[in-house]
């Protein structure tokens, strides 16, 4: 009847509804920023007890040179903190964790995070081990150190975009060896260079005790390996390398400066890898695609890819094709300029030099005056590839001209042919969105033109509008046997 076929029809205009309000949803996620970070700095306790399961391992390379100046008065690269600095709670013996805006190399491997710890050091610890005061720290002064009692900021820091500075202002010994403060403060390089100032020091650091904490002035990196002890499957940390800094050549104003040397890990290609210039076995792993001596924090990487044995070795190998393929990466920016200032400040961000940059192109968005769209192209491995990516859809603001602007809707594509990874998403959800609608539509189509099948018959029972559909009037029927006791009239 005329009103089962409305009924049919109301049913699939609302399963179409439900279709589009689903495809409209997944669109919405696939666009939504990547990269959001709203947690809080969270104070966490780092460790001071010695770890058994620790190896000392002998490096006779050298890592940094070190020079220690001594002015005996205080210079320009002491700074003082203002408002746009970030002041923590020097709370003992706990550490917070900071994201840097660019990559800092410490021993040759890259990090883009840093724990700054209330005993006077910082951290470069790998996520996953725990932090304490016997390796991957940068300590201008190690110590038991907490805040005074007439304040709750002892520590301040600010990233400078480049470079990232930390300083411990007034925090005073838990041991009360002297109520007097201490103030000092670290600087990191993207270049990899540390700079430790001193301001105020009322005791020598060789003369604070080491009761149940110790003092360290200086650098350490290890790396760890998951070995097997006593049939137990265990992580190791090797303690491969570290520089002292002597302690009686640090006084108030004086100048600690760590300037790092290249080693293997300085080199991201295979080709660079071969040519390499440092006092390392330097060797290039296809398997994990780094340039490596095996001693550094990839070392358990380079055990499973059998590097040790399958790694090209200058002099005897040549490098296989590269693999890389041209990507090109786009983004809107909302300024409609995007000046030499800005390139640079790009180039900091996703670690590569501004000079890698190809098909630079800065275009007005035609939607909106004030805005431009940035184009660029690098030559990458995919894996290189996603990390660019994954740089440049971060949250965090980049710096140009002065000022910090947001980067938006990211998009990637490379030089085989490929489409930004969002539109993947959706072609991909409105495939299978398309799919179900087919199936459905078709299931649909089907019961309502074969009524007498089990599949029409369900249809007619189930359906929602039985009440509404009910027919007040009779004619005349044919009336039709069916099979397992069911019938059903139509008017004729």
């Amino acid at each position: 009847c005329a009103c089962e076929q409305l009924c049919f029809d109301w049913l699939f205009i609302h399963l179409v509804m439900d279709l589009i309000r689903v495809l409209f949803l997944c669109c919405v996620v696939a666009f939504l920023p990547v990269g959001c970070n709203t947690s809080k700095l969270e104070h966490k306790t780092y460790f001071v007890r010695k770890d058994a399961a620790v190896v000392e391992v002998s490096s006779n390379h050298d890592y940094y040179t070190l020079m220690v100046h001594s002015f005996g008065q205080q210079q320009n690269t002491w700074l003082e903190p203002d408002q746009s600095w970030t002041s923590i709670e020097a709370i003992q013996r706990t550490f917070v964790t900071v994201d840097l805006s660019f990559s800092f190399p410490f021993y040759g491997t890259k990090t883009r995070e840093i724990h700054i710890a209330a005993g006077g050091f910082l951290s470069s610890t790998p996520r996953g081990l725990e932090v304490s005061v016997e390796s991957y720290y940068i300590a201008p002064l190690l110590a038991d150190f907490m805040g005074a009692a007439n304040t709750t900021a002892n520590i301040f820091y600010l990233d400078m975009g480049d470079s990232f500075v930390v300083q411990w202002k007034d925090v005073v010994l838990h041991s009360n060896q002297t109520t007097l403060p201490f103030s000092f403060q670290a600087t990191l390089y993207r270049s990899g260079k540390i700079v430790f100032v001193y301001n105020e020091l009322p005791l020598s650091p060789g003369d604070i005790m080491e009761t149940d904490h110790p003092v360290e002035v200086g650098i350490a990196d290890s790396y760890s390996r998951e070995v097997q002890i006593d049939g137990i499957q265990t992580f190791v940390r090797y303690d491969y390398h570290s520089i002292d800094v002597p302690k009686s050549k640090v006084d108030p104003f004086s100048l600690v400066i760590l300037d790092p040397l290249p080693t293997c890990g300085t080199y991201t290609s295979c080709a660079d890898c071969l040519n390499h210039n440092t006092v390392f076995d330097c060797g290039w792993c296809e398997a994990i695609g780094r340039c490596s001596d095996g001693v550094d924090r990839f070392r358990h990487e380079y055990i499973l890819g059998n590097c040790h044995q399958e790694r090209l070795l200058p002099g005897t190998d040549t490098c296989s094709d590269t693999g890389n393929q041209l990507y090109t990466y786009e983004f809107d920016w909302p300024s409609a300029s995007f000046s030499d200032d800005c390139w640079y400040w790009l180039s900091v961000r996703i670690d590569y030099n501004v000079t890698d940059f190809e098909n630079r192109m800065v275009t007005p968005d035609t939607t909106n005056s004030q805005q431009s769209i940035v184009t660029f192209s690098l030559a990458l491995l995919p894996s290189q590839s996603d990390d660019v990516f994954s740089l440049l859809a971060s949250s965090q603001p980049l710096f140009c001209n002065g000022d910090t602007f947001q980067v938006s809707n990211v998009q990637r594509s490379s030089s085989s042919g490929g489409i930004s990874t969002q539109s993947i998403i959706v072609i991909v959800s409105g495939c299978i969105l398309v799919a179900i609608l087919v199936v459905i539509v078709g299931t649909l189509y089907y019961g309502y033109t074969h009524p007498i099948t089990s599949l029409g018959q369900w249809l007619i029972l189930h359906r929602r509008c039985k009440g509404f559909c009910s027919s007040t009037e009779e004619g005349n029927g044919e009336h039709i046997e069916m099979g397992n006791n069911r019938s059903e009239s139509y008017s004729v």
